[in-house]
């Protein structure tokens, strides 16, 4: 049973940051996600997601994975229900586009497994520029952005929005619907 582990970040946007460390308690296990500086490359900073789990004071792993930019926000669920937490880490890229990249981490005997989410499709990618809204629930994880017009500027998307729901089965993300909505953020 997953309690209290991502109830503020529903319907999070993605220009509200997260504050980090950020802490857990799913499952009896205390899972901190953190961001470390691991380094610069150019103009860039090297980041990576740090992840620790402890169950009572006996720690089960901790862990640092390099990542493509800043980390936004992190969410614990069990989408798949085995009772085998997953971690979700929401990264924003590095650069104007500062696109979201979405990485799963299922911990599983005290370790863990990354799983990407999968890559939008062209026609999503097409007029995609970021601002995308989050929002979990038990068995999914809801992706919704607006596309952007030709002519629109950053601030203001007013293509069609897109809503995109994932699932979790076995060791594999996958898109159980993908549909555009009549939404405007």
């Amino acid at each position: 049973m997953v309690c209290c582990a991502h109830a503020d970040t529903t319907g999070l946007a993605q220009n509200a940051w997260q504050d980090f460390p950020r802490s857990f308690y799913v499952e009896g296990l205390d899972i901190t996600v953190s961001e470390k500086e691991l380094g610069a490359e150019g103009p860039y900073v090297i980041n990576g997601v740090n992840l620790e789990v402890k169950r009572g004071h006996e720690g089960i792993l901790n862990e640092t994975r390099e990542i493509s930019g800043q980390l936004r926000a992190a969410w614990v669920t069990d989408l798949d229900r085995d009772q085998n937490p997953e971690i979700t880490v929401w990264v924003r890229e590095h650069g104007s586009g500062g696109y979201a990249d979405f990485t799963l981490y299922e911990i599983n005997e005290g370790k863990l497994h990354a799983e990407n989410f999968p890559p939008l499709t062209d026609s999503q990618r097409e007029q995609y520029a970021g601002h995308d809204q989050i929002t979990t629930s038990p068995s999914n994880m809801i992706r919704q952005f607006q596309n952007y017009a030709p002519d629109d500027p950053n601030c203001c998307p007013t293509g069609p929005a897109i809503e995109i729901i994932y699932g979790f089965e076995g060791e594999e993300i996958v898109i159980e619907r993908s549909r555009q909505i009549d939404v405007v953020y």
